[in-house]
């Protein structure tokens, strides 16, 4: 589809008022993780060419406000699972029980696969995304399943996203959105499956490491596949999450 013969829901930007804000300082990010060297969040992988190439292009196209383009793979996350731990005891800790239970009620609820599409730039205060465009729902309908049973996301508004890069400091998001308005391009993502990964917290943007795959319901055949520990066991990736420090 020509940058012309998008729908006019897809153009344009959506952004948030006020001023942009700098990157994480080291201290703050140390006060969020408190040594512990995994995190996990569940969501759709969209690591591929044409994602990556439109990422790249959007980026260039705001260079002048942000800071070097995301490393890590580009995603969209549907909710963040906390911090990997054999027991939790804490809002912000993930264990294998949290784990089984959301891996069931993928499979219970068996929504069917889609496709969502990427078009347009929006912001947080903190960075710049693709914005994405869930047609059918099925983005929505995996963020209320997931965070029915972590008490910290119920009640959070839900913005689908993939993120180009934080601001390199405190700029007027006025100007900045006036630019975005002016970029074109998309590029569609498959949402197939659902994946949880975990990343190295201390890392400023440290790779994903997917630990498991939930597949979604083939909309044609009715089939919904097994769900896929990947590449090593689903517990082995949890409890490597390393404690607080002290």
């Amino acid at each position: 589809m020509t940058a012309s013969a998008l729908p006019a829901a897809r153009l344009g930007s959506a952004f948030a008022s006020g001023c942009s804000l700098p990157p994480l300082s080291g201290a703050q990010r140390m006060a969020w993780h408190r040594g512990r060297t995994r995190y996990a969040v569940w969501m759709i992988e969209a690591d591929t060419a044409p994602v990556r190439a439109l990422c790249a292009q959007a980026h260039r196209h705001l260079s002048r406000w942000l800071a070097p383009l995301a490393a890590r793979q580009p995603h969209i996350t549907l909710a963040a699972a906390g911090f990997p731990v054999r027991r939790a005891k804490r809002s912000d800790e993930f264990d294998m029980s949290q784990c089984r239970r959301h891996r069931a009620q993928l499979q219970v609820a068996a929504p069917a696969a889609a496709t969502v599409t990427l078009a347009g730039i929006g912001s947080f205060n903190g960075c710049a995304f693709l914005r994405v465009h869930d047609d059918h729902g099925l983005l929505q309908q995996l963020h209320r399943l997931l965070c029915a049973t972590i008490p910290a996301a119920q009640g959070q508004r839900f913005v689908p996203h993939i993120t180009l890069a934080p601001y390199r400091d405190v700029f007027h998001l006025q100007t900045i959105a006036e630019e975005a308005q002016t970029w074109r391009g998309e590029a569609d993502v498959p949402v197939q499956r659902v994946t949880l990964a975990v990343f190295d917290p201390r890392e400023n943007e440290g790779r994903l490491r997917p630990i498991l795959a939930v597949p979604l319901r083939d909309p044609d055949s009715g089939e919904t596949r097994a769900a896929v520990e990947c590449p090593a066991s689903c517990q082995a990736g949890m409890q490597r999450g390393g404690a607080a420090a002290g």
